[in-house]
């Protein structure tokens, strides 16, 4: 408790709702106090600040400060002559989210069919503030506020996906839905079916581990946030064993469901083999209007009913076998210029062709073609793509697909799938329109150091074990513990080492830092179980936390054998990232201490190449590899080109 009191004060209302959710789920009296103490905060930020904006983590987490503090108000420790001020400061933050919320005028009009985060955000702040202000002091805006949540979260309830095209912000969205549907227990989206049909997208999206493809704005996955974000609620409505075993196979440290424990899981057999994903009809409708931004617009000359979403081409449910993902949406928020692309290829667990980026939208930078007319990019891709013909057997099946009007020409991509071994790419042409046509063909890796053109224009691929450290500059460091750290300076960074461990439950830390917000944790791998995300200071050395305000300590992991291990750190975020020591403690045990700058070499690797990706081309007239790192992205890339010229 005392631990508890003596935490400053955080001026901001995250800090209020975390006390107070604490305080209401333990009844522990140190955590009301602390929230007192930041309303109090609060009311002194106001006085100063009337007209205060409020920033994005309280925006983000709107609907929550507004439900707590509509639970937190009968705590018994609550001043009651300090109760009005309180009242007032929140009053003006749910004014404040009118302004934020992105549709918020628009959203009484007749053509308001579906949004995204950027409006649910804090739409679901207004519909739990409204919710109190109209109960207890029946304010007319607040009734304004409800009726505005209730028209925005119903029209997107009719539908199983937003306006976002990007695969962590649709389930925000689709997440703000939900909350609102249970806390007003309106079910429509659920008896509707609409939730298993967003769930099942969810998985498609999902590799065999369940780690997102990585299509719109999106960095790099390691854990199954997507499928964790949206499977439990069609795991609790459905009872469905299948969404059970799901939620067990994406969670291997362990998933304790808390509905229908005497189901026992399943697997779902509607996720093997090929599943392609009609676009939603009112998603079609709104992406058919208008442009999503500012971009250049025209319909797409595709029918709604061969309109499709994503197709997944998924061998089995082997971490390492074979798992492509199609995309035939290219707009919507956080949109690439992706349409018809491969947004990702996963075998031996490798991420063979990726998207994974952010703000980096130009086709030139995904897994499909660049039509260049007359020398020049003209027009953009249109944003919808069509299927016409898909096909499953037991051991092969394929689609074709096709993008119309894209600057001059039409695009049909055809896909068989010999599976378990091989994919057929084949992309025919056809233009309607004269010109000279400069076509390129994109294929995205990430760049490991062997990736590789033979003369013939062959594009091979390399991976070896990994665990290897790369990019890691040892330097002179006064302030380490013993004179000398590691810098991991570079976006493809790791540091690998061995460390010889019993079994056992340990508390792993890292003395280290990152130079700013932005490259401030780490990834922390051991064998070959979950990575690990570590927390680390700004600017000096410190102990790493599990949690980004450093408000709980270190991650404890689990070492499940014993004897000598592989650890791997690797950026999570952007370098670069200084690291002097790893301490491994186990209780009744002394530490184990490894100085980065003298780590021991890992476990060598079974083999010196694990496995390869080999692209044979036909008939193109250049092919050449480019290497970079792009701003938004935290790997480096190689990207294969083929480029052929018509006239």
């Amino acid at each position: 408790r005392a631990s508890v009191l003596a935490r400053p004060p955080d001026p901001s209302f995250t800090a209020f709702r975390a006390n107070a959710e604490n305080y209401l789920k333990s009844g522990e009296e140190a955590y009301a106090s602390l929230a007192v103490a930041a309303l109090e905060t609060m009311v002194g930020v106001y006085a100063k600040d009337p007209g205060r904006k409020t920033p994005w983590p309280e925006e983000t987490t709107s609907g929550a400060i507004l439900a707590a503090w509509d639970a937190f108000e009968e705590c018994p420790l609550l001043p009651a002559g300090r109760r009005a001020a309180y009242v007032d400061v929140f009053l003006k933050l749910s004014r404040d989210l009118v302004k934020r919320s992105y549709e918020y005028s628009r959203i009484p009009n007749e053509d308001f069919l579906i949004t995204w985060n950027h409006t649910t955000f804090p739409l679901l702040g207004l519909y739990f503030g409204g919710r109190y202000f109209d109960r207890y002091y029946h304010l007319p805006e607040a009734r304004e506020w409800v009726e505005r949540a209730r028209r925005g979260f119903s029209q997107q309830a009719k539908s199983w996906k937003p306006q976002e095209d990007a695969d962590s912000y649709l389930v925000l969205t689709m997440g703000h839905t939900i909350d609102y549907s249970l806390a007003e227990w309106d079910l429509a989206f659920f008896e509707s079916g609409l939730i298993r049909q967003y769930a099942d997208y969810v998985i498609a999206c999902g590799d065999n581990r369940q780690w997102p493809a990585g299509f719109g704005d999106s960095g790099i996955h390691t854990s199954a946030s997507m499928a964790n974000a949206a499977v439990p609620y069609a795991w609790w409505w459905t009872k469905d064993p299948g969404y059970r075993w799901v939620l067990e196979r994406a969670n291997p440290n362990g998933y304790a469901s808390p509905y229908w424990p005497e189901v026992p899981a399943v697997e779902p057999a509607n996720q093997v083999g090929l599943a392609a994903f009609q676009l939603d009809p009112r998603v079609y409708t709104y992406l058919q209007r208008g442009p999503t931004y500012n971009e250049e617009f025209a319909p797409s000359e595709v029918a709604v009913e061969e309109a499709f979403d994503k197709i997944a081409f998924r061998e089995s449910w082997h971490p390492a076998d074979q798992y492509l993902l199609l995309d035939g949406v290219g707009r919507g928020k956080h949109l690439h210029f992706d349409t018809n692309a491969i947004i990702a290829f996963v075998q031996d667990t490798e991420h063979w062709l990726l998207d994974h980026d952010y703000l980096t939208r130009n086709t030139t930078e995904h897994n499909m073609l660049s039509v260049i007319k007359d020398g020049r990019a003209g027009r953009l891709v249109p944003g919808l793509a069509g299927l016409t013909a898909q096909g499953d057997l037991p051991r092969i099946a394929g689609t074709v697909t096709y993008v119309k009007g894209y600057n001059g020409v039409d695009w049909r991509r055809r896909i068989l799938w010999r599976k378990g071994a091989w994919f057929l790419v084949r992309d025919e042409v056809t233009a309607r329109e004269p010109g000279r046509y400069d076509l390129e063909l994109t294929w995205k890796t990430i760049d490991r150091g062997q990736e590789s053109v033979t003369p013939e224009g062959r594009f091979v691929a390399q991976r070896g074990q990994a665990g290897i450290s790369r990019l890691v500059l040892p330097v002179d460091d006064p302030a380490a513990a013993k004179g000398r750290a590691v810098l991991l300076s570079a976006a493809g960074s790791s540091l690998a080492f061995g460390v010889d461990l019993p079994r056992g439950d340990y508390r792993i830390t890292l003395r280290a830092w990152g130079e700013g917000t932005s490259s401030d944790s780490v990834w922390v791998g051991i064998d070959d179980l979950p990575k690990v995300a570590f927390h680390l200071p700004k600017g000096a050395y410190g102990p790493s936390s599990k949690v980004p305000d450093h408000s709980q300590p270190t991650p404890t992991v689990a070492v499940p054998t014993d004897g000598l291990h592989r650890v791997e750190v690797t950026l999570r975020e952007a370098p670069p990232v200084r690291i002097d020591q790893i301490t491994f403690e186990r209780d009744g045990a002394p530490p184990v201490v490894v100085e980065a700058a003298a780590a021991p070499p890992p476990p060598a690797p079974a083999q010196a190449v694990a496995s390869a990706l080999t692209i044979e081309p036909v008939g193109v007239d250049e092919a050449r590899v480019t290497k970079h790192v792009r701003q938004g992205i935290s790997a480096p890339v190689a990207i294969y080109h083929q480029r052929t010229g018509r006239s």
